[in-house]
């Protein structure tokens, strides 16, 4: 654009002076009409003009050049490439899904290790973030963890609280149970408590020995994990481990409602719990079931009467 701007501030320049010297020759030989005339007589003035529109041309095709080499120098050598960031502050557990993940153009070179392309988007679809991170902040593998949300049976919905239990291989159904299984719990029955005739609660004292009961505590909870595992184990691995060979583990993690918190952690600390396997088929109820303890009416009492007499006893 530069050389041609030049070229063509060269050719008008050239023709100016052909008019020029044209309209003088004609002049002397007394020829010409009067567009010579005038051309003779104003050539100044076309001369500014045509002078004037190439320099216009020629400061245009300069800016051009200049914005082109700033661009050029500003951009990065490797240019610009599009990769998914975090939509807004993403903190440990939230999931990557298209309300929370954005697509941005940013330099090659400032693309961190690992970061995630729009093309890879449904291979981190509702995975779960395992580092926080920052609203804008390219997304990487070291951010997520491996495998869908709803496969790691780690997710608590709201009303649920996550509470390990101590097992060994009796209690843990010989080591069948799996996360993401559905299991019932099982306590020894609280003794009688007997109120006396002062009003005061307190055991039996004569300690009559009793058969032992258990007690329904929770049923259908979830299993989150089994020790640290918190996936379940494929049809192969279960295959190649043999028929004998159970998983091992010495808690596991349940999602107990909040109602029932209480009376799970009760009956840890007042014994052993049992644990019951429900079966595959079984569809789980929509709701937990409580058992509720029935508590007894408060016990009242009648005010005190209080005489006031004088020192002989009488009453006033």
């Amino acid at each position: 654009m530069k050389t041609l701007a030049i070229k063509l501030h060269r050719a008008l320049l050239d023709f100016v002076h052909t008019v020029r010297a044209f309209s003088r020759g004609t002049a002397i030989l007394g020829k010409g009409g009067p567009l010579l005339g005038l051309l003779s007589q104003h050539w100044p003035l076309l001369l500014a003009g045509l002078s004037a529109i190439g320099a216009f041309f020629l400061t245009q095709s300069y800016a051009e050049s200049k914005v082109m080499q700033e661009r050029e120098r500003l951009l990065p050598k490797g240019g610009l490439i599009e990769v998914l960031v975090a939509a807004r502050d993403l903190g440990s557990g939230d999931i990557a899904s298209p309300q929370t993940v954005a697509v941005r153009r940013m330099p090659q070179e400032w693309s961190l290790p690992g970061a995630i392309m729009p093309l890879d988007f449904d291979s981190i679809n509702q995975r779960r973030v395992v580092r926080a991170i920052k609203a804008g902040h390219p997304l990487t593998v070291e951010h997520l963890r491996q495998g869908p949300a709803e496969q790691n049976g780690v997710r608590l919905e709201p009303g649920y609280r996550a509470i390990s239990i101590s097992v060994d291989e009796v209690s843990s159904v010989g080591g069948l149970i799996q996360p993401g299984d559905r299991v019932d719990l099982w306590g020894s029955a609280l003794p009688l408590i007997q109120p006396s005739e002062s009003g005061i609660s307190s055991l039996p004292t004569d300690r009559t020995p009793v058969a032992p009961r258990a007690r329904l505590i929770a049923e259908n909870l979830r299993v989150l994990a089994t020790g640290a595992k918190t996936e379940r184990r494929s049809d192969q691995a279960a295959e190649q481990r043999g028929p004998n060979q159970a998983g091992t583990y010495a808690t596991i993690t349940l999602a107990v409602p909040v109602g029932l918190a209480n009376l799970v952690l009760a009956g840890q600390l007042q014994g052993r719990l049992g644990i019951a396997l429900r079966a595959a088929e079984e569809l789980p109820r929509p709701a937990v079931v409580e058992r509720r303890v029935e508590k007894s009416a408060p016990v009242t009492y009648a005010p005190i009467e209080i005489l006031i007499g004088s020192a002989e006893g009488g009453l006033r």
